[in-house]
């Protein structure tokens, strides 16, 4: 009997410390922004003339969709200050993607009237203890 509750000991212990690695591939295509007139490249050198319009960030958090309703708005007994309650959630937990971030940043750059990206850069942001996992991109704006 001592040998049964050793060994099941011994394969909880070992086993419970196990890494398990799962890979990991992401691909973005820039066909569609290609369809949209965007031009869209990762070198900071092209060999076409341009004009630099603007240096672009956008950022994508994860997070909980907000909500549609009206805060609450107070009113402080004493002295008859009012103030608007925290903006409220819904239960929809919306996970950052590389397209979404690729996509802010294509809108500011249309913005700003240009119809290319150069330098552009994607980066992974990792959770925290005080934020979720998103996306940072950046990029300069060009008119060919």
């Amino acid at each position: 009997m001592k040998k049964l509750i050793y060994a099941s000991l011994i394969g909880v212990v070992l086993s419970s410390c196990t890494i398990v690695r799962v890979p990991s591939v992401q691909v973005s295509s820039a066909l569609d922004y290609q369809k949209s007139g965007i031009f869209l490249t990762e070198s900071n050198s092209v060999s076409f003339n341009y004009e630099p319009v603007a240096s672009l960030s956008a950022l994508q958090i994860s997070g909980y969709a907000t909500s549609d309703k009206v805060n609450k708005t107070f009113t402080e007994d004493v002295y008859g200050t009012s103030f608007t309650g925290p903006q409220r959630t819904t239960n929809k937990f919306i996970q950052a993607s590389r397209e979404d971030v690729l996509n802010e940043l294509c809108k500011k750059a249309i913005e700003k009237g240009a119809n290319g990206i150069i330098n552009l850069s994607i980066k992974y942001i990792p959770r925290t203890t005080d934020t979720y996992s998103g996306y940072e991109a950046t990029g300069m704006a060009i008119k060919k």
